[in-house]
């Protein structure tokens, strides 16, 4: 009688990977997925929060140069609207002292402040200028001064001051005034109008280059009176002081260009 003998199998041999080098290729392409995907979503984060900005035209000098870049905070004006956060939160809401305006997590766009902002007549165009006049208050340009609800405005930021005049106008709720600090030769809200709040990008930071430059950016803190409405406040607080008699509407803006 012959027996017949079944073949072996080396169940060590068979449990080893076929092509070690495949998967060896496998895991170094998903660590580089995974580190590409973590470097998106670190570049989209601080993306939101800071942004670079190129300084084109003299409309800023003194206080900041044609070619000069600066970090702009996108963070500081973040803000959530009160009414909302209430209704979201229902019976809990009406028991918190939560205002009903915008609220904002650091601090609104105050006087003093520069800002990057897109262009009201043309939003893919960036400009940078400084905040002079808040929502609710009346601006006004005569003999070289600006007067915020009739009281004169000391800016020792200026080189020199305006030549021009400009009439007596109360800014819109949720809108900013804003000039450069060169302001004779500055396109700003005196020729095209006011600043949609929700066209400000966010507030000039810090200037990288030219090296000479490196450091904080020039805005410029108010104190009394002149600083206007309290951080704490909502987005639109009305003038600090009464506005001087029968002031006008402010007009639709006009078309302009220049930064």
């Amino acid at each position: 009688m012959v027996s017949m003998s079944q073949p072996t199998v080396d169940m060590d041999q068979q449990s080893q990977p076929a092509n070690p080098q495949s998967s060896r290729l496998l895991g170094i392409a998903r660590e580089i997925l995974e580190t590409v995907a973590l470097t998106l979503l670190i570049f989209l984060v601080v993306r939101s929060l800071v942004q670079n900005f190129k300084v084109e035209g003299s409309s800023m000098e003194p206080s900041l140069r044609h070619n000069q870049y600066l970090l702009v905070a996108k963070f500081v004006y973040f803000s959530v609207d009160g009414a909302a956060i209430k209704e979201f939160l229902g019976p809990i809401g009406d028991l918190l002292p939560i205002p009903s305006g915008r609220v904002y997590l650091f601090e609104p766009p105050q006087r003093g402040d520069i800002v990057v902002f897109r262009f009201p007549n043309d939003p893919s165009r960036d400009f940078i200028k400084r905040i002079v006049g808040l929502p609710g208050e009346t601006i006004e340009v005569r003999n070289g001064q600006v007067y915020i609800n009739g009281q004169p405005l000391e800016e020792p930021y200026l080189r020199e001051r305006p030549s021009y005049t400009f009439q007596p106008v109360t800014v819109p709720p949720g809108h900013y005034f804003v000039l450069g600090d060169n302001r004779n030769n500055s396109s700003d809200s005196h020729i095209w109008g006011v600043v949609p709040e929700g066209n400000i990008i966010g507030k000039a930071w810090v200037s990288y280059w030219p090296p000479d430059a490196i450091g904080l950016v020039g805005n410029y803190t108010f104190s009394g009176p002149a600083a206007g409405p309290v951080a704490a406040t909502p987005a639109y607080p009305g003038p600090a002081q009464a506005a001087p008699p029968q002031p006008t509407a402010y007009p639709a803006p006009a078309s302009g260009s220049g930064r």
